[in-house]
């Protein structure tokens, strides 16, 4: 009954309302035909479906002090031709846990990336929290495959970011979240965070050494053969390496992280 009573404040009984078409709501039992099988498998997150909205705006609200937002796809809509902006307000549902408790929570994330996922979800130089997960697949479907997954928060010890990776029916002998999806989002990290300008914790930030840092600004090479771009950023001493096959005169640039103007030390 406590375990229900959890799972239905962190919002796992019901749609998060994000406000897009074709929200799925999650598949729990009955708690009056909850048997001891039930429980055990339920105490370990098997047996039951929620969607991975539903899973990361629950771990959102133990990165927001134990408050569970409601999660939204807009943040503000702009008039181009009157200028006029309409901000999409953040609204908080409840209050879940106490912020001593989500603290805790965190630190527990950290350990389990500390002790166990460090191989597979650490990002160098930030203090991660995560968690992974490996579901077997149903009784009545069992060619469906297993699902793994990882989530993490970042910073763990100020939080300014959530992210969630989820592979279906890896294929593999070993099918586990660690060494599947956190590497993923491991990666994914790597580039978020200092692209949200999230200092990294072996920068130095007193005024006697980053006097001496010099930067860069990162060009736009987009549009640009890998030719061109290769000559434009090593004229500015980044090293450039392409991968194999690439077509060096021909194949144009269509995307670069970082983007353009984005200052480098």
């Amino acid at each position: 009954t406590r375990l229900y009573r959890y799972f239905e404040a962190f919002g796992l009984f019901e749609r998060t309302g994000v406000g897009i078409s074709g929200e799925s709501p999650s598949l729990f039992h009955d708690l009056e035909n909850v048997g001891p099988v039930e429980r055990a498998c339920t105490s370990f997150g098997q047996r039951f479906d929620i969607t991975p909205l539903q899973l990361i705006t629950a771990v959102s609200s133990i990165a927001n002090d134990g408050k569970l937002i409601q999660p939204k796809v807009v943040k503000k809509i702009e008039n181009t031709d009157s200028g006029t902006v309409t901000e999409i307000e953040t609204k908080e549902i409840r209050k879940v846990i106490s912020e001593d408790t989500a603290k805790k929570l965190r630190d527990m994330m950290k350990t389990a990336v500390e002790n166990r996922e460090k191989v597979y979800g650490t990002v160098k130089g930030y203090t991660i929290g995560g968690k992974t997960g490996t579901s077997e697949p149903p009784v009545n479907d069992p060619d469906s495959g297993y699902v793994v997954s990882y989530i993490a928060i970042a910073p763990a010890d100020e939080p300014k970011v959530v992210g969630l990776v989820i592979v279906y029916n890896p294929g593999t002998e070993n099918p586990y979240g660690s060494r599947i999806a956190a590497p993923i989002l491991s990666n994914i990290l790597t580039e978020v965070l200092p692209y949200m300008g999230i200092a990294s914790e072996n920068s130095d930030t007193s005024a006697a050494v980053t006097t001496n840092i010099k930067t860069k600004k990162v060009p736009d090479v987009t549009n640009k053969t890998v030719t061109e771009a290769k000559k434009s950023l090593e004229n500015l001493g980044f090293k450039v390496e392409t991968p194999e096959g690439t077509n060096q005169n021909s194949d144009l640039v269509t995307e670069q992280m970082p983007v353009k103007d984005s200052t480098i030390t």
